[in-house]
């Protein structure tokens, strides 16, 4: 049988999506050691620009509207 290959996604607009991953990926490992896990930024996958707006607007909505 394969190995379980495993993709996690986060986003580095803040500290807590990439910890949250990590620790994803710590819990997949300790359950299956020769599991291939990859974590990947969702922000690589876009525009620099369009990846700074999209993490200003969430930083700023946290800040100005938090209980959204």
């Amino acid at each position: 049988m394969s190995n379980l290959r495993v993709l996690v996604i986060s986003a580095t607009f803040g500290a807590g999506h990439v910890r949250a991953a990590e620790a994803v990926i710590e819990a997949i490992k300790n359950k299956k050691p020769k599991a291939e896990v990859y974590h990947v930024d969702f922000g690589t996958f876009l525009n620099k620009g369009f990846n700074s707006v999209i993490k200003t607007t969430y930083i700023d909505m946290l800040k100005y509207t938090p209980k959204l």
